[in-house]
C-alpha cells in the first residue's frame, strides 16, 4: 500500500509517496528520486536509506555501521568514493589564531569512565590569513597510571619533527626527567 504525498500549495503534482509493503519494507521517496528509505524488520537487512539524484548517499544498517558512499558499511563509519574518499574536521571560525585548537581526533574506552588515552590533534601555530595556514600535527598518550595525556611528538609548520620537545631542527629528540637525559638534535649541520 502506498501514500502519495502532494505539495501544501500545489495539490495537482505528486511530490513523493510513502509505502509499505507485507514484509515490512518502508520507503518514503520524492518525486524526483531523492530522498530516504528504510526497513524494518527481523533480519540483518534492515536499514536506513538516503538517495539524491537516484543514487544512494549514505546508508545506516542493522548493525549501526554508517557507509557514506557505499551501501554496505562493515565498520563503525565507512566513507568510500572512486577516487579519493575524503574526511573533513572543519573549525566554524573565520578568525583563527596562533595556538588554537583545529581539530582532533581521540582514543577513549568506556572502561573505568570513559577517558581519552591518545589524541591526534591539529593546531594553528600562527594566525591564519590567505594563503598563510601554519599549523602542526600533535600526538598525545596517557602515560601508565596516569589520567592525563602528554604530548609526545609534534610535526611543527616547518615540517621540523619533535619528540619530547618542540622542534627547531629537522629532527629533535629530548629525553628528560629521567637518569638518561639527552637532547638530540639532526639539522643542517649534521647531528649534536
Amino acid at each position: 500500500s502506498a501514500i502519495d504525498i502532494y505539495g501544501y500549495d500545489d495539490m495537482s503534482s505528486k511530490k513523493g509517496s510513502l509505502s509499505v509493503n507485507d514484509s515490512g519494507y518502508t520507503q518514503l521517496r520524492s518525486h524526483s528520486d531523492r530522498g530516504m528509505d528504510f526497513h524494518s524488520g527481523e533480519d540483518a537487512a534492515s536499514q536506513f536509506r538516503w538517495f539524491g539524484d537516484e543514487a544512494q548517499l549514505m546508508t545506516l544498517s542493522a548493525t549501526g555501521n554508517l557507509g557514506i558512499g557505499t551501501d554496505t558499511p562493515d565498520k563503525q563509519l565507512e566513507v568510500a568514493h572512486a577516487t579519493d574518499p575524503v574526511m573533513r574536521l572543519t573549525r566554524a571560525d573565520s578568525t583563527i589564531l596562533q595556538d588554537e585548537n583545529l581539530g582532533s581526533i581521540h582514543f577513549s574506552g568506556d572502561d573505568p569512565d570513559g577517558s581519552t588515552g591518545a589524541i591526534i590533534q591539529a593546531r594553528a601555530e600562527g594566525t591564519w590569513g590567505t594563503n598563510d595556514l601554519p599549523s602542526a600535527l600533535l600526538f598525545y598518550t596517557c602515560p601508565d597510571d596516569s589520567g592525563d595525556v602528554v604530548e609526545r611528538m609534534r610535526i611543527n609548520y616547518a615540517g621540523n619533527v619533535g619528540i619530547g620537545v618542540s622542534p627547531s631542527q629537522p629532527l629533535e629528540v629530548k629525553n628528560t626527567g629521567s637518569a638518561y637525559d639527552c637532547t638530540i638534535q639532526v639539522g643542517a649541520n649534521g647531528v649534536s
